[in-house]
């Protein structure tokens, strides 16, 4: 979303997956919710995924990094990249468990996709 503020447009990135009237008791925040392909790891576990996570704000901080990622290693030399070679593809028809368990791979071995930098 966007607003204009002294002839500047103004960028602002709402999230209201665990928002809640004021009339009403919020979320607990072990709801699961999130596109699969950038929730932090713990929410992608079975524990997560049977809501005995609790939502935490490093798990937003950790789907930024995901997203970050994500974005990154699409492009080249600003140029979206061909299907079949923008790493992660996959991770977005993977079920929750499957995405978290190839998440972790990525991290605890370190491997780095093909192609990037």
């Amino acid at each position: 979303m966007w607003y204009k503020k002294d002839g500047k447009l103004i960028g602002v990135l709402n999230d209201y997956d665990l928002s809640s009237l004021a009339t009403e008791s919020g979320p607990r925040g072990y709801e699961r919710t999130g596109t699969v392909p950038f929730m932090a790891v713990d929410l992608l576990t079975k524990r997560g995924q049977r809501g005995e996570v609790k939502h935490l704000y490093r798990h937003d901080l950790e789907s930024f990094i995901w997203c970050f990622a994500w974005i990154s290693l699409r492009y080249k030399a600003g140029v979206l990249r061909p299907r079949g070679s923008r790493p992660f593809d996959d991770w977005a028809i993977l079920d929750a468990v499957t995405c978290g368990d190839k998440k972790t791979s990525l991290v605890t071995h370190k491997e780095v996709p093909d192609g990037t930098h």
